[in-house]
């Protein structure tokens, strides 16, 4: 009787409670979830069903999943990054902490608490079915991203609705780790609250670096607490607080700080309300400062144009200085000879192609050509001595790039960043051919001995990023190309095709041809053009082309794109080599030969634009590739040979990971480059996909 009662009674409130926001709570019952076999850590007679999760169920923060082990069966020891609790519901277990060191028994209705990185197993020795819930924090699945091996750790919570209750939970958690050197939580949803603990957290923490904490409403007493802070440690390198609502006081408060920490170097203010006032201050602190060397505050309205300006002119200078230092130090560590008897080295075998384009200026000077001023321009820009490193971010997606002319006599690379590339939101009938290289299997082969703990996930990512078939009527809220250009002898080439490439692939796209098409077309087309002037010069290229969130990568030559996806690298494009089977074969069956690793004894790429006078074996057939954006993905590399010669994608993937801001990881790459006896140009890209 009691039963029915307490029915009638829950029917007749949820019957009124229908606009209650407790309703939103019931999101599955466990039963309409499927039971899965657990196949990791050499479990038996164990299942899981996945009742909320990160991405498919939008749940940010957590992520529960009910496990049942039968008698008999054992999920297997195991630990991970991740910290979480454990309810049990029903019958027990015998729970296995280090290893056989410790037991305990855990029953129905025992919460349980497992730390991070501890080892722990169930192992159901009873004659019921073991249940359990598993609660995980999101935010710590940025950890298994760190590198095992790494000194520094870099963390970034970037979009994740913390909020301060997590937030502070975190920043508690993080006090325990000496290792944390970056620590970005833009978009997080914090507060000034936030900034207080932070602040706390900065005041001990020795090893803390850079903090980016962009797009929180922390305000003016936010920003003051954290300055005050820093500069009681004044170790802290690059601190960004982009549309953080601090204001014209919140530019005066951080202007005290350029004139106290002298380790800052970089700072970021934008879309801040920073007017005339606040700018006036900020401008009076960098004369006496010496240690900055990026400032960025565009998108504040009311900033005199003479202040930018001499702001600009003061961070030149500082970064000119550390510029200079930089190459003393680094040349000194680094003996030249080597480099000249390469680079001797190479330029006796394109001796002919070196002879060739002197006749072919000689000629050109006779006919008053176009030429010769086309490759006096270029050679001019060439010679350009600089070390370039920046960053965008007016599209979606936050660039950084950076380049140096290395040891090199000129600069022959050439970066080409078009955000917002189309002025449309509608593409019709893109066909996306998937090309294969996001082959499930080749994804484990590459990064054999890490995915096995992740099958089901992985499979799951796999699944959902493979482009399939005509997508008609896309969406899309941004069109971004990103192309790298690495010209050989001379800069004219990768100049040009920089400049019109872009301009062929879209006005074919926007005349209705499919896209792979356009790029396969405007390819091909453009080579044959250079074809009668590019006689002794070329140029390879690696596209990255991102619509909405489906994107395309081209390659023609031996430059490369990489992709972070979980933590590992992941290989986009594959170097086209004359000594590759498929390469050889095709340029011998042209005509041609390969000699040394090089097209007839020359060249060291078998497919290029330009280089006319090889017009029959090198090809202009580009490789086109395509995928689709998962949560999983957090960067992408550019790179040309200069890079690649010398750091592994793994390792390349290291170096950006530990960065939270684009530009400092593409200048990281470069200078890391350098300094492991890079010989080359050097260029790089990174697109941070947060």
């Amino acid at each position: 009787m009691l039963s029915s009662i307490l029915s009638t009674q829950l029917k007749q409130r949820s019957a009124s409670m229908v606009t209650s926001p407790f309703t939103k709570f019931v999101k599955k019952k466990f039963t309409d979830v499927p039971k899965k076999d657990v196949t990791m850590f050499g479990s038996k007679k164990t299942t899981i069903r996945w009742l909320l999760d990160f991405e498919k169920d939008k749940m940010p923060n957590f992520a529960l999943r009910r496990f049942e082990i039968q008698p008999g069966g054992s999920i297997g020891l195991h630990s991970h990054p991740q910290e979480h609790e454990i309810y049990v519901i029903s019958g027990e277990s015998c729970v296995i902490t280090n290893g056989e060191d410790q037991k305990v028994v855990a029953k129905g209705g025992d919460v349980l608490y497992v730390p991070s990185n501890e080892p722990h197993d169930y192992y159901n020795n009873g004659t019921d079915t073991f249940t359990f819930l598993c609660l995980l924090l999101n935010v710590f699945k940025v950890l298994e991203r760190c590198p095992q091996d790494n000194e520094t750790i870099a963390l970034s919570f970037n979009n994740i609705p913390l909020g301060d209750l997590n937030a502070k939970r975190i920043i508690q958690v993080l006090s325990a780790n000496p290792l944390i050197t970056k620590l970005s939580l833009r978009n997080t949803k914090i507060t000034k609250q936030s900034a207080e603990q932070l602040s706390e957290f900065l005041k001990t923490k020795h090893s803390l670096q850079e903090v980016d904490l962009s797009q929180n409403r922390i305000g003016i007493s936010g920003v003051r607490t954290i300055c005050d802070a820093i500069s009681l440690r004044p170790i802290i390198t690059g601190l960004y607080l982009n549309d953080c609502k601090i204001g014209n006081d919140g530019a005066i408060v951080l202007s005290d700080l350029l004139e106290t920490c002298l380790t800052l170097e970089n700072l970021e203010i934008c879309k801040n309300k920073v007017g005339k006032r606040g700018m006036s201050f900020i401008v009076e602190a960098l004369r006496e400062n010496y240690s900055l060397v990026s400032l960025r505050v565009e998108k504040n309205s009311g900033i005199l144009k003479e202040d930018f300006n001499q702001a600009r002119r003061y961070v030149e200078r500082n970064s000119a200085v550390s510029e200079v230092l930089d190459q003393i130090i680094s040349n000194t560590c680094h003996p030249s000879y080597k480099y000249r008897m390469h680079n001797f080295s190479k330029s006796v075998r394109g001796i002919d192609m070196l002879l060739g384009k002197k006749q072919q200026m000689m000629e050109s000077q006779k006919d008053n050509s176009r030429l010769v001023q086309i490759f006096e321009e270029t050679g001019k820009r060439a010679k350009k001595d600089n070390i370039v490193d920046s960053k965008v971010e007016k599209g979606k997606w936050r660039v950084g790039f950076a380049e140096m002319m290395g040891r090199r006599e000129t600069q022959e690379d050439v970066l080409v960043i078009k955000e917002n590339w189309f002025d449309f939101t509608t593409i019709d009938s893109i066909w996306a051919i998937n090309s294969g290289f996001w082959d499930h299997n080749s994804i484990k082969k590459r990064v054999k001995g890490k995915y096995e703990e992740q099958e089901e996930e992985e499979e799951k990512i796999f699944q959902e990023t493979i482009v399939k078939g005509e997508l008609r009527n896309i969406e899309i809220e941004n069109s971004d190309f990103f192309g790298l250009f690495d010209g050989h002898g001379g800069r004219e080439a990768s100049e040009h095709v920089g400049n019109i490439l872009p301009l062929k692939i879209k006005e074919k796209i926007n005349n209705g041809m499919k896209i792979e098409k356009a790029i396969h077309d405007s390819f091909v087309e453009l080579h044959h053009e250079m074809l009668h002037w590019c006689l002794y010069s070329g140029t390879t290229a690696v596209l990255i082309i991102i619509l909405g969130n489906f994107v395309w990568v081209v390659n023609l030559g031996d430059s490369n794109a990489v992709l972070c996806r979980n933590g590992y690298a992941v290989g986009l494009t594959t170097p086209q080599k004359p000594n590759d089977k498929e390469e050889k074969k095709r340029i011998e069956e042209s005509g041609g030969y390969v000699k040394d690793g090089r097209v007839n004894g020359m060249l060291a790429v078998s497919r290029a634009f330009g280089d006319g006078y090889l017009k029959n074996v090198i090809s202009a057939e580009p490789q086109i590739n395509n995928f689709q954006l998962s949560s999983a993905d957090s960067f992408i590399i550019l790179a040309c040979d200069g890079v690649w010669d010398v750091l592994s994608e793994e390792k390349a993937v290291e170096i950006v990971s530990g960065e939270i801001d684009p530009q400092k990881a593409a200048k990281r790459l470069r200078d890391e480059a350098y300094s492991q006896g890079s010989t080359d140009n050097i260029s790089v890209i990174i697109i941070f996909l947060d």
